[in-house]
């Protein structure tokens, strides 16, 4: 059989702060009516919600593929100038190891509606440098495999710093894989944050094999590929488009005693990984505790992706909830902005209140005097409060406030409660904690 038409695929790709519209590869789109959201599942369309349930019905009886449920507290939204809008959610994980499987829902311009599910199966390296904003997906490194849910044919991509590397190019073995001949990337800039959201794929398509590829880089095997019938590619090119924000591993709750998975020290402005610490860490014009050029941080920073999910560190007792800052700003409750606090009582019988500030949204769920167990979604990291600077890390700002037998309450350093410990430079000593491991690295 002759090979299939070159095949284009658009994917919208990750909300993260981009450091520079100016980087090779990116164009910023001019205008601003393009936009991003955060949302649930419970608020979508109702026609969008029935697709969902419709895909998940027949991708779960799919014998060659196997997906988890829809995980309903995220869904990544971008709207289109042209009337088109996606619905990216992420599947629960059925299998331990750094990927994510996100299934994505397109609605055309005329409310029609696609769906697809692309797994992401990202370099360990690259994937903590996005968790602090020092890496996108311009620079993704890992594969990428998108899976129809109308067929069993899959895409698969993999790359370098955003560049396309050694896919193989079809081989008897992948009679129902396309592989990407091209890559472009675009962006936009909403709300003074710069998203880099499109990614353009062009893919090569064989019905039955290809003209035999070259090694896999990430794999350990060098794959030569086939001889196969397939062809050159040569076609008209049609397009199909999947738009997509994709919604990361960090979505799944942190280990116990953390309240982020992959817990990392934001630094701050001008103290750097110190100044995220707790005490007499930042540089001042002041004197902190009788040390000169220091002052006072009472809390830890504990940096994590915007909008990622934040969880209780232990079991305990809704205190306090602020919940009307809008995200990404300063608002009128204070450097904390929108925050949920915690009253728990430890093993040894210590009662402790930990208080979560600079969240972006705060479940609508929790209510003051609510019981939550380790581990239970308190909202979404994010940037409100002194924390919605641009130029500041996305961070929840952590106070661990102790009771003395007398009914007062004594500050206390963060980091004598979290599971993950930090070395002196600020970074996770993760090589003796299975449950951080567990997660992926």
């Amino acid at each position: 059989m002759k090979p299939s038409f070159l095949r284009p695929f658009l994917f919208l790709l990750v909300m993260l702060p981009f450091l520079s519209c100016e980087t090779e590869g990116v164009v910023a789109e001019q205008s601003i009516q393009n936009s991003v959201a955060i949302t649930t599942l419970s608020d979508l369309p109702p026609s969008v919600q029935a697709k969902v349930n419709e895909t998940m019905q027949t991708i779960q009886s799919n014998r060659l593929h196997t997906f988890g449920n829809v995980e309903p507290t995220q869904v990544n939204q971008v709207n289109k100038i042209d009337g088109s809008a996606s619905y990216t959610m992420r599947l629960e994980k059925l299998n331990e190891g750094l990927y994510y499987d996100n299934l994505v829902v397109n609605e055309a311009a005329d409310g029609s509606l696609t769906t697809n599910i692309i797994r992401y199966e990202p370099d360990a390296e690259w994937y903590k440098d996005k968790k602090l904003a020092m890496a996108d997906y311009t620079s993704y490194t890992g594969r990428t495999t998108l899976f129809s849910t109308e067929s069993d044919r899959t895409y698969v991509a993999n790359l370098i710093d955003g560049a396309l590397v050694n896919n193989p190019s079809g081989g008897t073995a992948r009679s129902t894989e396309c592989y990407v001949s091209d890559v472009q990337y675009v962006g936009l800039e909403q709300d003074g944050v710069f998203y880099v959201y499109e990614v353009n794929y062009t893919y090569t398509c064989y019905e039955t094999g290809g003209g035999g590829g070259g090694g896999d880089p990430f794999n350990n095997d060098d794959e030569t590929g086939g001889n196969g019938t397939g062809g050159n590619g040569d076609g008209d090119g049609v397009n199909d488009n999947i738009n997509t924000l994709p919604v990361d591993e960090y979505g799944v709750p942190p280990c116990p005693g953390d309240p982020v998975s992959y817990p990392e020290i934001a630094p701050s402005s001008a103290s750097g990984v110190e100044g995220g610490r707790y005490g007499c860490t930042r540089q001042a014009n002041t004197s902190c505790n009788g040390e000169n050029g220091k002052k006072y941080h009472g809390g830890l920073d504990v940096a994590s992706p915007i909008n990622s999910y934040a969880g209780s560190m232990f079991d305990g007792e809704i205190v306090n909830i602020v919940d009307d800052v809008d995200p990404n700003t300063y608002g009128n409750h204070g450097p904390c902005g929108n925050r949920v606090e915690i009253e728990s009582t430890l093993a040894d019988g210590t009662t402790i209140r930990i208080r979560y500030c600079h969240l972006n949204e705060v479940d609508s769920d929790l209510s003051v005097g609510q019981s939550v167990g380790q581990g239970h979604y308190i909202g979404t990291l994010g940037k409100t409060g002194n924390a919605s600077g641009t130029e500041i890390t996305p961070h929840v700002h952590v106070v661990v406030r102790e009771q003395l037998p007398n009914g007062s309450w004594n500050r206390k350093n963060p980091e004598l409660y979290m599971n993950t410990l930090f070395n002196t430079e600020g970074e996770p000593i993760i090589e003796s904690e299975p449950c951080f491991n567990a997660l992926g690295n």
